[in-house]
């Protein structure tokens, strides 16, 4: 098993900004000197890839962390990781989705300010999302109630609705403040990722909680 990097963000600000302090961790080996090494075992595949390795470089090798889907698991989370990634020993390489390679995620629950809600032709409804208190934006999340739920959420939309500037998207019904969103995501990022409202309330009580 491997350990995910826990800040897609900060790797995203880096490869802009500061390309130069990459490190590149190769953790397979599917070519070789022209040979395909797509049908050999995983440990076969490694094994080869760690001895072209030289300590130290910018290349390293990912070590793996052996043991139980769910001791690795926990661990990830008591690092607040956004996940692992496991595989099966003695699998080969396949492209595409398979199960002998698959990301284990780990999501968190938090509480944001509703700031808007986005409908574009086509596209989900997303809900936008601030800090608690200052209302500074955080990102989007998946807005997929069922009934009666998605009921209540559109009718505290339009009674919440507020004019939006003429600089604003004109596809966003932005809404006054205090409404509160409960928010699933993945845990060690900046900004909201693979995120989904779970639930809604008034910040003052007045709003029953949806879910």
């Amino acid at each position: 098993m491997r350990v995910a990097d826990p800040d897609f963000h900060a790797l995203q600000a880096v490869v802009r900004s500061h390309s130069d302090r990459l490190v590149f961790m190769a953790f397979d080996l599917l070519y070789l000197n022209d040979h395909d090494m797509r049908s050999r075992p995983l440990e076969e595949r490694r094994a080869r890839l760690q001895a072209l390795i030289p300590a130290g470089g910018r290349i390293q090798f990912s070590e793996a962390l052996e043991g139980s889907p769910a001791a690795v698991f926990a661990a990830a989370e008591r690092l607040e990781l956004e996940g692992i990634v496991c595989k099966r020993k003695g699998s080969i390489y396949r492209s595409g989705n398979a199960i002998d390679w698959v990301k284990v995620k780990c999501f968190v629950e938090s509480e944001y300010q509703l700031l808007g809600v986005q409908r574009a032709p086509g596209k989900p409804t997303m809900a936008l999302m601030g800090e608690l208190g200052t209302r500074d934006y955080v990102g989007s999340a998946f807005v997929t109630f069922g009934r009666p739920a998605n009921e209540a959420f559109w009718q505290m939309v339009k009674a919440n609705n507020e004019p939006a500037p003429e600089a604003k998207k004109e596809d966003i019904q932005w809404l006054r403040p205090g409404i509160i969103g409960r928010i699933r995501h993945l845990r060690g990022e900046a900004k909201l990722r693979h995120a989904r409202l779970m639930s809604f309330r008034a910040a003052d009580g007045d709003l029953p909680v949806h879910c």
